[in-house]
């Protein structure tokens, strides 16, 4: 995998916008606390908006991960 493809873990999070480590109480408020500082708001549902906090698909690199495989 590309370096530039390696992803901290707390920036993880569900398909729903919600940190990934939900089950695990301590984690959950951890990862959260690391996506504020980065920035990051939720709504009070506990989501993330996803139009301005998304990932955005870089094509090209997405092709080269393909062709390492």
């Amino acid at each position: 995998m590309p370096d530039e493809m390696e992803i901290p873990w707390w920036r993880v999070v569900n398909s729903a916008g919600r940190v990934a480590t939900s089950k695990i109480h301590h984690t959950a408020q951890v990862q959260r606390a690391l996506l504020e500082d980065e920035g990051v708001t939720f709504s009070d549902g506990g989501h993330i908006d996803w139009d301005h906090f998304g990932w955005t698909a870089d094509n090209g690199l997405i092709g080269q991960i393909l062709e390492a495989c």
